[in-house]
């Protein structure tokens, strides 16, 4: 690539992907201590069109085991752009297999540290989604620890570590100062996580 190009070229899946740490596995209620947290899925990616999912984790690469984000992101980058390559991911607890093709980058960084200290700077109200407790985000003060978490105007809060929770127990929840919140986002048709430290 540097004789035919000048420059490295190197692919994306169309993911946003953090480490796996102890305390988002005790968050999520992942049952693997080694691999990669999908945090979100860009929309018209080949990773969303091959499934893959918001809340995925993956802890294979073609056969070969994923531990980091820094082994995943290595071994990604020794293809080339337009290779085929099978993930074996871990979802609610199932292993499973796809397949997705290493595009062109051409969106958001593929890797997500999105930690910060509380929701101040946000106002929130209850939702109800197909029968479903939600929380729905009315207000964020531009700048506020709220905004820098990636919190929106319009955002639902489906679930916090996998359960669903209303303002109510959003309030008590953030009183016990809980070591790791992940945030299950619906943002118009796209859902991902935000992951609050």
């Amino acid at each position: 690539q540097m004789i035919k190009y000048g420059k490295v070229k190197r692919g994306s899946l169309g993911i946003s992907v953090t480490n796996l740490t102890p305390d988002l596995v005790h968050a999520m209620k992942i049952n693997v201590n080694r691999g990669v947290f999908i945090s979100s899925v860009f929309r018209h990616s080949t990773a969303y069109a091959a499934g893959i999912k918001a809340g995925d984790v993956i802890i294979s690469l073609n056969n070969n085991s994923i531990s980091s984000l820094t082994s995943f992101r290595a071994q990604l980058s020794s293809f080339p752009i337009g290779t085929k390559i099978s993930l074996g991911l871990l979802r609610d607890g199932k292993k499973i297999n796809v397949k997705v093709t290493i595009e062109k980058i051409n969106h958001s960084p593929t890797h997500s540290t999105f930690l910060y200290k509380g929701l101040a700077g946000a106002q929130f109200s209850n939702i109800k989604i197909q029968g479903q407790k939600g929380i729905k985000v009315d207000t964020v003060q531009e700048k506020s620890d709220a905004f820098l978490l990636g919190l929106r105007v319009g955002d639902i809060i489906l679930s916090i570590n996998k359960k669903e929770v209303n303002v109510k127990e959003l309030h008590n929840l953030l009183l016990t100062n809980p070591p790791y919140l992940a945030l299950h986002i619906l943002r118009g048709d796209n859902r991902f996580y935000l992951l609050l430290k």
